[in-house]
């Protein structure tokens, strides 16, 4: 059954990973998740925390992977991707993600 729901299940559906925790090993310190219709998209944006918006402005900087990938970089996300949208999290100064309120997105 796990198998199944990490190849084929919700953690098979891609986020939306900024360059710098996916492929500079920067940490996780905010995520959250928007409504999406889009095939395949968990709605889920997952970012360092210290990006600029010109930074995400730029496509290369942002990196599609499943979810079951981006529980690599902690395993404490899986548990949170189960949520429903709207949704939002912090690390707070113990290093704890926290539940914060969600993002306002702009067109």
């Amino acid at each position: 059954r796990r198998f199944e729901e990490l190849r084929f299940g919700s953690l098979s559906e891609l986020a939306s990973v900024s360059a710098a925790v996916a492929n500079d090993g920067a940490p996780v310190g905010y995520l959250y998740r928007t409504s999406t219709d889009r095939e395949n998209d968990s709605g889920w944006c997952v970012l360092s925390g210290n990006e600029s918006d010109g930074y995400l402005d730029d496509s290369a900087n942002v990196v599609l992977m499943p979810l079951r990938d981006v529980i690599g970089f902690d395993d404490a996300l899986e548990e949170l991707f189960a949520r429903p949208e709207p949704v939002a999290f912090e690390r707070d100064a113990s290093g704890a993600l926290r539940e914060c309120e969600p993002p306002t997105i702009r067109d």
